[in-house]
């Protein structure tokens, strides 16, 4: 007797991108698995791209298998006997094949930040001792007091109560100027006369981001057409 099963993979992709996933899980999963799946082949169900495939299902029965690229990944299988535990088995894998390609194809975020009253300041990439000292502050907290911890242990075997001292002094220091040493590494000045900051999300392709990366994209430019815009809009200069 002939069994059929259907589902949907979800995924975060763009419907227009959505054949470009079917064609990462058909290269990147389906034709390297040729034990489980066979006779891969590329077409069309209707308007939607489609990938068709025999899965190897329970006892080695055929299972015959469609996929359409159409709200993420729709599926259809059908076959004589062990679909419904085919269709069980190829819905996690499918899944978490998605989860892992969909990253790659759903873009990625541009941020465009600027602040109220100052003049727009180009993109630029930070130096190595920028990227690491704000990875120290800011990122690496639990890293940063062991190391402060470990340092100050040196200091008071080598000094005694005089490094002790000199510890709490700087601790102290170091708490009551805190907001003026993370002011120093950022780029934009928060002042009363300057206390908004505008940040601007844009979702790119992966193609455009390449082209940034690469600095073929002016960024600048692009921040000032945003900063022109906004100041239009709210008719003074944002």
């Amino acid at each position: 007797m002939s069994e059929e099963a259907s589902f949907s993979i979800p995924s975060v992709v763009p419907q227009e991108s959505a054949g470009k996933l079917l064609d990462q899980v058909r290269r990147y999963h389906l034709l390297l698995h040729p034990e489980r799946f066979s006779s891969v082949r590329r077409g069309k169900i209707g308007e939607r791209d489609a990938v068709a495939f025999n899965m190897m299902g329970p006892h080695g029965m055929k299972v015959k298998t469609e996929i359409k690229a159409e709200d993420g990944l729709q599926v259809r299988m059908s076959g004589d006997e062990g679909v419904q535990d085919a269709a069980r088995w190829l819905y996690e894998d499918l899944t978490a094949v998605v989860k892992a390609l969909e990253n790659d194809l759903r873009g990625a975020n541009l941020a465009l930040i600027w602040v109220k009253g100052e003049k727009v300041l180009p993109e630029e990439v930070p130096s190595r001792a920028h990227r690491a000292l704000g990875r120290l502050f800011s990122r690496t907290l639990l890293m940063l007091s062991i190391l402060m911890f470990a340092f100050n242990i040196a200091l008071f075997l080598i000094f005694g109560i005089p490094a002790v001292i000199a510890i709490l002094g700087l601790q102290f220091l170091l708490m009551v100027y805190a907001d003026k040493f993370f002011g120093l590494m950022g780029k934009w000045k928060i002042t009363p006369e300057t206390p908004e900051v505008y940040l601007l999300q844009i979702r790119v392709n992966n193609e455009v981001m390449e082209l940034i990366k690469k600095k073929q994209v002016d960024l600048l430019g692009l921040k000032q057409a945003v900063f022109d815009a906004s100041a239009r809009l709210s008719g003074e200069r944002s």
